[in-house]
């Protein structure tokens, strides 16, 4: 879409040098993929939010036996 078909072309979410390692992300993706909203959220939220998510995956763990308690 933004002429980055991947890695296989040199370009993708991340640049690519020549022998085709990665050259860090590409500096395009904060333009085109966030919106202004995306820095509007208070900090307490976010941290709830990953909090959430670290409890999920406690939770999966648990109940695959990968934890015993």
């Amino acid at each position: 879409e933004f002429g980055r078909p991947g890695r296989s072309g040199g370009a993708g979410f991340y640049d690519y040098d020549e022998d085709g390692k990665r050259a860090g992300l590409w500096p395009g993706l904060r333009e085109h993929f966030t919106t202004k909203a995306d820095g509007d959220v208070p900090f307490e939220d976010m941290k709830e939010r990953m909090l959430f998510s670290e409890a999920l995956d406690s939770v999966r763990c648990l109940e695959e036996n990968v934890l015993i308690s």
